[in-house]
C-alpha cells in the first residue's frame, strides 16, 4: 500500500517581534513503517540530537533537539539542503529557498525592509559534511524505501498576522487554520490521483497546539472546499486523532504531543526554525544599521522584545514605518 507522511510545525509562536513560520514536510514510505519508530531506523546515518561540524550523521529531528542557539544554523541548513538536494529542489540561497516553499507569501514578506534578501546569504557553497556521509544517508533512505518529496511553509509576518488573528478571534485559532490549510495545500500538490504515487494512506502529524484538545471545527473550516467529512477517532491528553478521506485515499489527521519527535514533523520544525532564523538575522541586520553597532539582537520574545522596540521605536516613527508592520499587536 502507498503511504504518505506529512508533518506540520511552527516556530515563533510566542515573540512579538518576528514572523510565525509554518513548515511542512512531505515523505513517501512503506506501509509496513511504524511511523513512530522510522527516525531510530534512519541511525546512525540520522540522529536528533545536538549537531556540529565534522559530526558523522546529518541532524534529522526535533529543531528543539538539534539547534543549539549558540551555535551556527549549519545544523539546520545542511539537513534542509540535503533533503531539498535529494528530490531535486536545490537553492542557492534563502531568498531562493523561501520563493520555493513559500511562494504565496514570499514577495510579500521580502518587500519590507526588514526581511529583504542580503547578499552574504549565498549557500552555494559545497556542504560542509563528507561526500561519503551524503551517499551514506542517501543510501539509507533508500534502503527502507523512504522518499523524501519535499518542503512547503507559510511566512506569517507582522502585518498580516495583526490583521488575521482579531478576525480568527485568538492567535490559536489563527495558527490552526494556517496550518491545516498546510496541509491541504500539500496534498493538494503531493497527493493527487494525477501523480503516480498517488497513495491509499495519508497520515498528517501536527504537534499539539498549546491545551488545545478538539480540532474538528477547525479540519472542517481548512478543508471546507473539499466538501470533508472527518470522523473523531481519539480526542486525550496525549493525541487528537481525526479520520477522513481525500479523493480514493484514507486521511488520517494527528495532532499529538512531542509530535515533533517523529521524522516528518520534526523536519517541518526544522524548516521552520531555519527560516525564522534567516529572517530574524535580516530583520536585527537592518534595525542595527538604522540605530547603531550598539543595538544587541534579539529573538523576538516578550520580555526581550520590549527592550528591542525601545531601542528602535524612534527610527521607526522616522521612517514611517508604522508599528502594525514591524510589531505584533494581539
Amino acid at each position: 500500500m502507498k503511504r504518505f507522511l506529512i508533518g506540520i510545525d511552527e516556530a515563533g509562536y510566542g515573540p512579538k517581534l518576528g514572523p510565525l513560520v509554518i513548515g511542512a514536510s512531505v515523505w513517501h514510505v512503506p506501509a509496513h513503517l511504524d511511523t513512530d519508530c522510522i527516525l531510530s531506523r534512519l541511525a546512525p546515518e540520522f540522529q536528533s540530537r545536538p549537531w556540529q561540524p565534522n559530526e558523522s550523521f546529518l541532524p534529522l529531528g526535533d529543531s528543539k533537539a538539534i539547534y543549539q542557539r549558540k551555535k551556527h544554523l549549519d545544523s539546520l541548513s545542511i539537513p534542509i539542503r540535503f533533503l531539498l538536494d535529494s528530490c531535486g529542489s536545490s537553492c542557492h540561497s534563502t531568498s531562493d529557498l523561501i520563493h520555493n516553499i513559500a511562494r504565496a507569501d514570499a514577495h510579500r514578506v521580502e518587500e519590507k525592509p526588514w526581511y529583504e534578501p542580503c547578499l552574504e546569504e549565498g549557500c552555494s557553497e559545497k556542504l560542509a559534511v563528507t561526500e561519503t556521509l551524503l551517499e551514506s544517508a542517501q543510501l539509507k533512505l533508500q534502503s527502507l524505501g523512504i522518499e523524501f518529496r519535499g518542503f512547503m511553509c507559510r511566512i506569517i509576518d507582522e502585518e498580516e498576522f495583526n490583521t488575521v488573528v482579531p478576525i480568527a478571534g485568538n492567535k490559536a485559532t489563527a495558527l490552526g487554520d494556517w496550518s491545516l490549510k498546510l496541509l491541504r495545500d500539500c496534498i493538494s500538490l503531493h497527493c493527487t490521483s494525477s501523480d503516480r504515487h498517488a497513495p491509499a494512506q495519508i497520515e498528517a502529524c501536527c504537534d499539539r497546539q498549546g491545551g488545545r484538545k478538539h480540532y474538528l471545527p477547525l479540519l472542517n473550516h481548512a478543508f471546507q472546499e473539499w466538501d470533508p467529512w472527518f470522523d473523531v477517532m481519539e480526542e486525550t491528553s496525549q493525541c487528537s486523532f481525526y479520520r477522513g478521506r481525500f479523493e480514493d485515499a484514507n486521511l488520517d489527521v494527528r495532532f499529538r504531543v512531542h509530535g515533533d519527535s517523529m521524522l516528518p514533523t520534526g523536519a517541518a520544525s526544522m524548516l521552520a526554525k531555519f527560516v525564522r532564523e534567516m529572517l530574524m538575522l535580516r530583520l536585527n541586520r537592518y534595525w542595527r544599521d538604522q540605530v547603531g553597532d550598539s543595538l544587541k539582537p534579539t529573538a523576538g520574545y516578550p520580555l526581550d522584545a520590549d527592550r528591542f522596540r525601545n531601542a528602535i521605536e524612534k527610527a521607526a516613527d522616522e521612517m514611517a514605518h508604522a508599528s502594525q508592520r514591524w510589531w505584533r499587536c494581539c
